[in-house]
């Protein structure tokens, strides 16, 4: 979400499937439809989730959000733990709340230039 704002997103790109640890994982990486310029006046909100609760989604562990080439340097991304019952977590349950009676998340990503 982009303020208040729905973002479209591009097709899959770099995906594979793995079996380790007794679990089978698609990774991909998926850009956004269309590149987003930096605004200051709202917040990019990046949340990763699957509404049906059949898959559990997960960033991955290095580089989960990229910046693309040409950002202004003041951009940064930031990735942290979202505590339950936290304003952010209330926030963001109320912005998503037509995908899902309940939404169960862990980590939420955030740009800010």
């Amino acid at each position: 979400m982009l303020g208040d704002q729905a973002i479209k997103l591009g097709e899959p790109q770099n995906y594979w499937v793995e079996y380790k640890n007794g679990a089978l994982s698609l990774i991909f990486s998926l850009p956004f439809a269309q590149p987003i310029a930096p605004t200051p006046s709202k917040d990019l909100t990046i949340l990763v989730l699957d509404p049906t609760y059949f898959i559990a989604f997960e960033l991955a562990k290095t580089s989960p959000v990229r910046l693309a080439q040409g950002a202004p340097t003041s951009c940064k991304v930031t990735i942290a733990e979202l505590a339950e019952g936290s304003a952010e977590a209330q926030r963001l349950s109320k912005v998503f709340s037509e995908l899902g009676p309940e939404l169960g998340y862990t980590q939420i990503s955030s740009i800010s230039c």
